[in-house]
């Protein structure tokens, strides 16, 4: 978390120093990244905890089988040769610069070796408050905890997931929830295309076509980045930052932000409760305590339950 930090702390510095246009010139970063490393920062220098938020992607090499027609559907665990396993991985801490990411050399892939690269992520995932990946709630993290369990590996330390995917259906009605979609729709940082040779010539072995494989997943994660921001505004289930911080003052819960703006109340059938917008991630929070007074809770009926 240290070097996400240095990391922030550097393009900042080299903004003040030359100017914000180069600074998003020479770190390729848009002017809204800019802007939360600022904040951030300030953040940290009063001694606020930030919480350790990290955007995962991972690929995976398909299973291997024997079959007797491309029309069967319901194999039985013994038509398995080799089963399926991680290919690589790819991650950041949020609003850092610094991809991470970790791949099967080719010998690994050839011999489908996988242990190194999961205690790669291991690691990654056992530092983590919350975890954030599309589609990551059924796929990446269980794929991930199926790994290692093949490998009598113990489970990270428990983090809360941020699921984009589960996000999108809950409040859209989307073309296409897919990754692919939203990104090209909201106009974001896209993912490369890709076949399904691409993972066959990395079964076997073949090294370009391994780092064409690590600067897909890579993108990937850039691309899940701007989406979850995007995003951001609209989820209504997100895990609350000030739980992590310690801040001596209200923040956002969805970004930890201090901007925030009164925005009417939140009702519910048993109050009403002040609500704020973000003015620095446009999520919405409200207080835990109602505006109602005693007398006007003591008065308040509900419905009976059906």
């Amino acid at each position: 978390m240290h070097n996400r930090f240095d990391n922030m702390l550097k393009v900042v510095n080299y903004a003040t120093e030359h100017s914000d246009e180069v600074a998003l010139l020479y770190f390729g970063i848009k002017s809204g990244t800019l802007k939360r490393y600022r904040k951030e920062i300030k953040k940290r220098k009063k001694g606020w905890r930030m919480p350790k938020v990290l955007l995962l992607d991972i690929e995976t090499l398909p299973m291997v089988i024997h079959s007797w027609s491309l029309f069967m559907k319901n194999y039985s665990p013994k038509n398995i040769i080799h089963p399926t396993l991680p290919l690589m991985w790819a991650a950041k801490w949020l609003y850092s610069t610094e991809i991470m990411s970790d791949i099967l050399t080719p010998g690994e892939a050839i011999n489908r070796d996988d242990s190194r690269i999961l205690k790669s992520v291991w690691k990654l995932m056992d530092e983590a408050d919350i975890i954030i990946a599309h589609n990551g709630d059924r796929f990446d993290i269980k794929k991930l905890n199926g790994f290692f369990f093949h490998h009598d590996m113990m489970p990270p330390s428990d983090f809360q997931s941020i699921d984009t995917l589960k996000q999108s259906y809950k409040t859209m009605n989307l073309d296409s929830h897919k990754q692919e979609w939203i990104t090209r729709y909201r106009c974001l940082e896209e993912k490369f295309e890709t076949d399904y040779m691409l993972w066959v010539r990395c079964a076997n072995g073949e090294q370009e076509a391994l780092d064409e494989m690590e600067s897909y997943c890579e993108q990937d994660v850039n691309g899940l980045e701007d989406m979850y921001i995007a995003l951001l505004p609209w989820m209504k289930s997100h895990p609350n930052m000030g739980i992590y911080m310690d801040a001596d003052a209200s923040v956002c819960a969805g970004c930890g932000g201090q901007h925030l703006k009164r925005d009417g109340d939140y009702v519910t059938t048993a109050g009403t409760y002040p609500r704020y917008r973000c003015l620095d991630c446009g999520h919405q929070s409200k207080s835990r305590f109602s505006s109602l007074s005693p007398e006007q809770k003591r008065n308040l009926l509900v419905s009976t339950a059906r």
